[in-house]
Parts: C-alpha cells; structure tokens; sequence
C-alpha cells in the first residue's frame, strides 16, 4: 500500500471522454512518493486552488468512496457470505429491531439512510428475510415509515442545506401501504396467538372456536417463536410492543397527511398507542438483559435492549455502492436515547395534532414560536409547517386574502376587485413565508427574519402612500398600514430575541441590545394600542343605537371601564424589563462588577452599526440612530448605588404586573395556553433572582471581591444576574 495521499483533481477525471488513452502510473508514483514531503501533492498544470476545493484525497477513509476498506461490495456478496442470516433466533431478531429503531432515531437528527437505516442488509433487501415473518413485517414498515417522513420533510423544506435527511441515494425506499399493514398485522396475529398458547389462557375454548369458525389451527398447533415455553410469554410481549409501535409511528403520519387537517383526531389516538408501546418496549430491556448473563444491562451505549450486538449490519455496505457519497463519520444513538427521542417526537407531534383550526393568524404565530421554545426536532417543524401550510392557504381552507383581511379589518371576507387587492396577495405571500420561517431551524430562522424585514417595510411603504392619494383611501388604508405595522415589530422583536438564544451576542453587546429591543417593543406596542382604538371605534360604529331615545337610554348607563388587552400588558412589561436591565447593566460596569473589553480596532459607532445592519435601514419599525443610543449611556453619571436601586424598582413594578398577569390568567383566554403561563412564570423567577442579587452586590463592602455573571438559565432573552465570591 502506497504511504502516501495525492489529490486528484476532479475537473481533470471530467475533462477525459471516451478517447482517452489511460496508461498506468504506479511504478511513477512509487518513485515519487519517496521524494515527496508530508502536504506537497502531484499535480497537472491547469490544477488550481479552485479545483482542489472539489478534489478527493486517495486512500482517505473519509474522502475515498471508492476505496477498498474490506467486508462486501454488494448486497449479494454480504448474502453469499453469509453476514445477513436466515435462521435468526427471535432474540436475535429483537436485536436487529432495536438497532433498527437506533439507526431511524440517527437518521432523524440528520444523518443519512444510507449508513443508519439501510445499513441493514434486511432492509436493503426484504425478500431475505422473507422466511422470518416478524422481521419481513418489521423491515417493511420502518421502510413504510422512513419513505412518508422523508417526504414529508422534503415538501416542508425545513431540513438545513448541507442535510442529507432528505436524500434518499437511489435506495429501495418505496413501498405499498397496504401490503405493508397486511404483512404486519399477519406477523402481529402470529404473535398473539403465541401469547395465547403459551399463557394457557381459554386455550381450549380458542382451539374449538377457531377450528369450527375459521378452519384456522388451533392453538395447540401454534408454532412457537423459541423453544423454551416458560420465556415464550415474555418473547412475545416484546415482539408485540415493537410491531405495534412501528404500526401506529406509521399511521401517525398517514393520518397527518390527509388534507385539511381531517386526520388529526385519529392521529392523537395512534400517538397514545405508540406512546404505551414505548413504555412497553423500554419495560422488556429487563428480561432481555437477563437473558444474556454475559452483557451488561446498564450499558448505555448499547443499540440494543439486550446489550448484545448484531448481525446483518454492514456500515459500508452502500460506500460500494454509491462511490460519490463520501460517508460521515457518525456515532449511532443508544437504543435508551432513541427511545428518549421518539417519546419527544411523539410528544411534539401530540401539540401539532392539538393546533386549533379555527386560531386567529395572530394567535397562530405565537403559537408556533412558543412550540419552537422546547427545541422540536426537524420532523416534528416539517409537521407543523405541513399542517398550517396547505395549498397555499391557511391549513388549506382559509384564502390568505381573507385571513389577511380579517386580521386587519376584524372582517371576516377580503371584497374583491378592491384597490388594495394586490397588496393583499403581497401580504399574503409574505405572511406564508413568515409562517415557513418560523418552523425552521432557529439559526436559519434568524437569518430569514432578518431579511423579510426589508420586505414588510416596502409594502408598508407601499400602502402609506397609496393611501395619501385621497382621504377616501386613507380610511381604507389605516387599518392595513397598521397591521402591516405590527407585523414588521413583532418580527424585529423575533429577529432580537432569537439572538439571545443562539448566543450571537457578546456580554459587551447586552446594553445595546437591550436597549434597541425597548425601542421595537415600544414601536410594536404604538401599533397594537392603534389597532385596539381602530378595533374599537370600528365596533361602537356598528353598535349605533337606531334611534335618538334608544341613545339617551344607554347614556343613562354606566359603561363599566374595559379590561385592557392582557398581551398589551405583557408588552408593556417587556419593555419595562429592558429598562430595568439597562440600569442595571450600567451600575455593574460603573461599579467595576462586570468588565468591558477595550476594543482596538472598532468604535462602539461601528459596533452599534454592525449589529443592527438590518434594522437600521428599516421604515417600520423606525430606526433608533447611534446618537439617541448614546443619550441612555449618559445614566453612567448617576453612583452605581443609585442606578441598582432605580433597576430595583422598575424589576418591582414589573413584578406585579406580572403577578397580576399570573392571577388573571384563569379568566383571559389568550394566556390560557401553557407556554405563555410558562413565560409569565419565568420572567416572575428572572425578576425576582435579578432583585436579590442587586441587593447583595450593593450591600457589599469596598474591599470585597465579587465575581458578577449574567446567565440565561430561566429565559432565553433575559439573563440573571449570578454572584460568587471570587
């Protein structure tokens, strides 16, 4: 074996056609690889840096497809060579099925099909195992399920770039569903009547009733799954948990796919199911550890259940056969984190199938960023994402036109043939691409947030002026101008927060932030109060007493005051709490509590610019310039003392605001669901630590060395304030 690597250009392999004289080059390179040091490499005079980029390096197990690493080329050499037996026993067959759910399980967090789940021999070839049915129905159906949810996340285009989720390399990954379910609940009847034979339970009565019914054998002639009868109870309780998860994962998603949200009911029932099988499934590691003295049953690195390994896999079997898809290195999940992943899964899948159908567009989004909180998975985003977007309309049966129009104007119908028609269909547009943006990937998601921005802010533009044409098109254009409005605050308030959550933000950067995030929620707020007072005058316009006496009834009345808009105070609250954070910022870096960095080769102009590149050039929400940022750093002047007491009682009003907020929550709808008590919950624990800990810090003597940290551990988006004793 030659010691040394080269680099082959792969422009130099295109250039050659089908008249190319190859001669070989070994002797050559032989010689050669004696004078050549470690990183000098042969080359062709058109060779470039360019080309070396697209290169493979020889004999590098990571980078040579083609390179001959031992074991089968082919299916059918690892068949002839006896690595893929038929002759399983079902607790080799238990194996194989738990390393199967490990692969899926890899598979699902990004890897690709053809080193986890077609990996298998089984699976690459069914017919195979076709004389072992449990394992013929149990490929099947992994096979079923692996083909619908890379589907599903291919349409949904929530995968990131360099994913290979969705690539399936020319894989035997098409099925038939029925087939499919038929050759399941065959092998899952075999099991049953095993269970039944070898439990003894109503064992005649069985026998009789089936041979006189169904001419079917009785269960006295059952073939057991192994030959001990006292396990064969236990066997088949294992067996059977793990058919009956792979049916229900399967029927999940067949019932996520119907149209229009028809399925979704069904849905939940499978999700249970399977969610009790998997309890089942992680029950049975007991005694099929137990059954092999010799493995560990607390190895937690294991693909198994029973600790062992298994046969039938093969890792490379498809290097061979798809040279130009360099593998990855890759470490497979544990059979108890797999187990631990789809219980998540089905979880997350679960508050998918609960999404209203009939939620507000407003609603909606909330919704979605608040299901982004707990970190879902790629399948369960393409879910979300495939159930909202259908059709191009809202869970494919509300026109966005209507939804768009509705939002705005409190009405249920967009009119046609309007002025504003085509702005509609833009906000439309931009409101389903909003919606596919927030079920990606958080930091993809950031970045496309950033960018829509220059969007909203042109049709906002755009409906600003058509409405100065006239007052009869200013009226009309309000409410819109408006929403528009809105919606450009709340996707800067997203753009910001999501910072803090995928740690883009240095400790030095945190006053600015803060303080930009202040101005967008107070901007976002001016719309939210206007769009209340529109909402409002709109109503009282048409609950206009018909008549003069009817008016002088109700002015007789008193008209109790109005509860305000509980998202409006949680609004408030926010802003509040930058506030809040913005004293409390400067009095530790006045105090000497937390240090900034000097910076040698940009200004805090520069850096203020850079980082909020988008937001600056924005019309809505209006831009907050270097010079009003600099007027809040002029509370420096004021003692480090006062500035934690002055943090102290803004976090004391935000406090019971909050309070108030949590108390009410039972009688408001729109803080009925989980994730917003949540919040609440956990801005109630940010104030409360940030209080005591600016009371210990100012309490603390002249000469006392404090170690002050800012640490997001109960909010994404804001931190609390740790002291050590340094």
């Amino acid at each position: 074996m030659v010691a040394n690597r080269f680099l082959i250009g792969a422009s130099m392999a295109a250039a050659a056609g089908d008249q190319t004289l190859w001669a070989d080059a070994t002797e050559i390179i032989s010689q050669v690889c004696q004078e050549l040091s470690p990183g000098e490499l042969i080359h062709g005079e058109n060779f470039s840096l360019f080309e070396s980029m697209s290169a493979l390096e020889i004999m590098d197990p990571k980078m040579d497809g083609g390179m001959d690493i031992g074991g089968p080329k082919s299916v059918e050499d690892a068949i002839a060579s006896d690595l893929a037996p038929t002759d399983l026993s079902i607790a080799q067959i238990i194996d194989i099925m738990d390393h199967l759910l490990s692969c899926e399980a890899t598979w699902h967090r990004g890897h690709s099909l053809a080193q986890t789940v077609f990996s298998s021999i089984y699976m690459l070839k069914l017919v195979h195992a076709s004389s072992m049915p449990v394992l013929h129905a149990y490929c099947k159906i992994t096979r079923a399920s692996c083909n619908i949810v890379r589907t599903a996340v291919a349409l949904a285009h929530t995968h990131e770039e360099e994913d290979l989720f969705v690539i399936s390399f020319g894989l035997p990954i098409d099925h038939d569903d029925a087939d499919c379910l038929a050759v399941l609940n065959g092998a899952e009847e075999m099991c049953v009547r095993s269970l039944r034979s070898a439990s003894g339970k109503k064992a005649a009565s069985d026998a009789r009733s089936s041979k006189s019914a169904s001419g079917k054998k009785p269960a006295s002639g059952v073939v057991p799954l192994q030959e001990n009868p006292e396990l064969e109870a236990d066997y088949c309780q294992s067996v059977l948990s793990r058919l009956r998860f792979r049916k229900a994962f399967s029927q999940i998603h067949v019932h996520m796919n119907k149209p229009q949200g028809k399925g979704l009911e069904t849905a939940r029932k499978h999700i249970a199911t399977a969610l009790t099988e998997l309890s089942l499934i992680r029950e049975s590691r007991a005694f099929l550890s137990s059954q092999h003295a010799s493995q560990d049953p607390n190895n937690l690195s294991s693909t198994t259940a029973s600790g062992r390994g298994v046969v039938g896999f093969f890792e490379n079997i498809n290097r061979s056969l798809l040279p130009p898809t360099p593998p990855r290195s890759m470490k497979l999940l544990p059979w108890s984190e797999a187990l631990d992943y789809f219980v998540r899964l089905l979880n997350d899948l679960d508050r998918v199938c609960s999404v209203p159908l009939d939620i507000e567009l407003e609603e909606l989004m909330q919704l979605i960023v608040d299901f982004q909180k707990s970190h879902p998975d790629l399948v369960a985003r393409a879910r979300m994402q495939r159930l909202v977007i259908q059709d191009n309309k809202l869970f494919g049966i509300r026109p966005m036109n209507d939804v768009i129009y509705k939002a705005a104007y409190s009405r249920h119908e967009a009119p046609r043939d309007d002025v504003l028609e085509n702005s509609f269909q833009q906000a439309g547009w931009l409101t389903l691409t909003l919606l596919k943006v927030l079920c990606a990937h958080p930091a993809w998601q950031c970045r496309k947030l950033g960018k829509s921005l220059d969007e909203w802010s042109d049709l906002f533009h755009q409906v600003d002026v058509l409405g100065m044409s006239s007052e009869e098109f200013k009226k009309k254009c309000e409410p819109f101008t408006t929403w528009i409005g809105c919606q450009a605050s709340w996707i800067a308030k997203q753009y910001l927060m999501l910072g803090f959550d995928l740690g883009l933000y240095s400790s030095d950067d945190y006053c600015m932030v803060y303080r930009y995030l202040d101005h967008v929620l107070l901007t976002y707020l001016h719309y939210k109060l206007a769009k209340e007072k529109e909402k409002d005058e709109e109503q009282s316009e048409e609950k206009k007493p018909s008549s003069l006496v009817a008016a002088k009834k109700k002015s007789k009345k008193k008209k109790p005051g109005k509860n305000p808009d509980p998202k409006i105070i949680l609004l408030h609250c926010l802003s509040d709490l930058c506030k809040g954070y913005i004293w409390m910022l400067d009095g530790l870096i006045k105090d000497g509590k937390i240090q900034q960095r000097k910076m040698e080769f940009t200004t805090e102009r520069e850096r203020y610019t850079q980082r909020f590149e988008l937001l600056l050039k924005l019309l809505v929400p209006s831009p907050l310039s270097f010079a009003r940022f600099k007027e809040t750093t002029r509370l420096r002047q004021y003692s480090a003392s006062d500035l934690y007491q002055y943090a102290c009682k803004q976090f004391m009003a935000v406090e019971q605001c909050l309070r108030n907020l949590s108390i009410s929550r039972g009688e408001t709808p729109e803080l009925s669901h989980a994730q917003s008590i949540l919040e609440i919950k956990q801005l109630e624990q940010v104030v409360s630590r940030n209080k005591v800990a600016l009371q210990i810090v100012d309490r603390s003597q002249p000469g006392e060395t404090l170690k002050v940290s800012l640490q997001f551990s109960q909010h994404p988006a804001f931190g609390v304030i740790v002291v050590k004793n340094s």
